[in-house]
């Protein structure tokens, strides 16, 4: 294996682990507005901006690598 394949095998790994980490942190803040905020608009507003942040993170860290 090349140097370059090593290298690009690593960076893959060390986003598979942001990834993990990144949806593990979204779920316990999905759970914390779900068990303290009133059923609302604003929550539901607020879960879909959860959402929409960890898409624009994972498309980051795909596109510019994580550090």
């Amino acid at each position: 294996m090349s140097i370059e394949e090593e290298a690009a095998v690593f960076r893959k790994s060390y986003g598979d682990i942001f990834s993990e980490a990144l949806l593990e942190a979204a779920a316990n803040m999905q759970q914390y507005y779900t068990d303290n905020l009133y059923p609302s608009d604003e929550r539901v507003n607020a879960l879909e901006r959860l959402t929409e942040s960890i898409m624009w993170a994972k498309k980051a860290a795909a596109t510019h690598g994580v550090k």
